[in-house]
């Protein structure tokens, strides 16, 4: 039939003496398509789509679900995705993780590009299937491939799988049980093995237990516990992290800084979280607020470094300098701006008070780690005592990434 048309067409378009015959022929044939089975139970599906779509805006769950269903039944790729969903929530239907993978089985194996991020996290995670790694890593790969507005998540997913994979079976099985005991809720069982993957650097490990000291679950809540644990994960690529030590502790310094690093790896929702912190900092009435852009808050907060340094009224203060231009370092660093970060843990190193060591050496830590090659030099400097190795896998990177630009064994030895 196919074929059929494209000659009709053609000798349609010609232009000679069979252009009329052409086109009554060209017309019958498009009518006999469309009264089809074919396209008239295409036709019927999409309806039953749309139709479902609009109850789930009505909030007629029953209802929609049987529209899916409807279509589903036809091929409709779409509303086999639907369906999936549908079975995964339970509404309009009784939850089953088991259903829910079946159908999105169907349409990702039909060729349903939206749909192969979700059978990689239902191997990943084990939601209605055995957890397969192997498979997880194939049909992300395959969500990677080909472009769509889950393509970012599935890269997440392959450097889940990737750090997953990175570790001895024992682990795995650690996690997995403390997982598994988790849904339980059976908290105290569950930090017993998490305490094993996490100890072993497992990223979703450290998060869970971080979590588990944020509410307190299976033992005493501890925020400032719960942040060490959650930014462990974070160092280790866990972006579930990162998320709640954003939503949890908003309006801390080095969360603003996390913030911009959500913005800047397109995690999702992190503009709107990185928009109203600037829009709340522009609101603070402090010499800094007019400051547009990290460029400008850079000048200003240079200016005031070098203008309290001269001035004589500042001099029996050590921390005067350092104080005047923070505002400035923080409104760059809500922006991103990585010279800022290590501009505001030089003004806490200023300050020189043991209790801001810490405060200063996790900035220092968290610039390194998006990328900073002074940030990763100082870094090295604070684990030169306690962590030798660690130290010179730093001094190596920041050597790599340009600091210092001359070789300072090399200088002493020309002098």
């Amino acid at each position: 039939m196919p074929d059929a048309i494209q000659w009709a067409r053609r000798a349609a378009e010609d232009g000679n003496k069979h252009q009329e015959p052409a086109k009554q022929l060209l017309a019958k044939l498009e009518e006999a398509i469309q009264k089809s089975p074919i396209v008239q139970t295409r036709q019927m599906a999409m309806n039953e789509v749309n139709k479902g779509i609009e109850f789930l805006k009505e909030q007629k769950f029953e209802e929609a679900f049987k529209c899916f269903l409807n279509a589903a039944l036809a091929g409709d790729l779409n509303a086999m995705n639907n369906l999936s969903l549908c079975y995964a929530s339970g509404q309009g239907v009784e939850q089953s993780d088991e259903k829910s993978f079946q159908w999105m089985k169907r349409a990702a194996e039909g060729g349903l590009v939206s749909s192969f991020y979700a059978m990689a996290d239902k191997y990943l995670n084990g939601r209605g299937t055995e957890k397969s790694l192997d498979m997880a890593e194939y049909w992300a790969k395959k969500a990677v491939e080909f472009k769509n507005p889950f393509t970012p998540g599935a890269q997440i997913l392959l450097n889940i799988i990737a750090h997953e994979k990175s570790f001895a079976p024992e682990v795995r099985e650690a996690l997995e049980k403390g997982n598994e005991l988790w849904n339980k809720k059976e908290y105290e069982a569950a930090l017993e093995q998490l305490e094993i993957a996490g100890r072993a650097g497992h990223a979703a490990a450290l998060r869970l237990i971080g979590f588990a000291y944020l509410k307190g679950l299976g033992l005493k809540a501890d925020p400032a516990k719960a942040y060490q644990f959650l930014e462990a994960a974070v160092y280790r690529g866990d972006q579930y992290a990162l998320v709640l030590i954003i939503r949890t502790f908003n309006g801390v310094n080095k969360v603003a800084l996390w913030q911009a690093y959500a913005k800047q790896i397109g995690l999702e929702g992190a503009d709107k979280i990185f928009d109203l912190t600037i829009a709340n900092e522009q609101k603070t009435k402090r010499v800094y607020s007019s400051a547009l852009n990290a460029l400008t808050a850079m000048e200003q907060a240079a200016t005031y470094w070098k203008n309290t340094e001269e001035n004589p009224a500042a001099a029996n203060n050590a921390s005067a300098p350092a104080m005047m231009a923070r505002p400035g370092f923080e409104k760059a660093m809500h922006y991103g701006n990585l010279d800022a970060v290590c501009g505001l843990a030089s003004v806490f190193e200023a300050i020189d008070d043991p209790r801001f060591k810490e405060v200063y050496v996790d900035m220092y830590r968290i610039a390194a780690y998006m990328g900073h090659s002074y940030a990763m030099y100082r870094t090295a400097q604070h684990y030169e005592e306690k962590a030798p190795e660690i130290a010179k896998i730093c001094f190596e990177l920041a050597k790599k990434w340009g600091y210092p630009a001359v070789d300072v064994s090399e200088e002493k030895e020309n002098e």
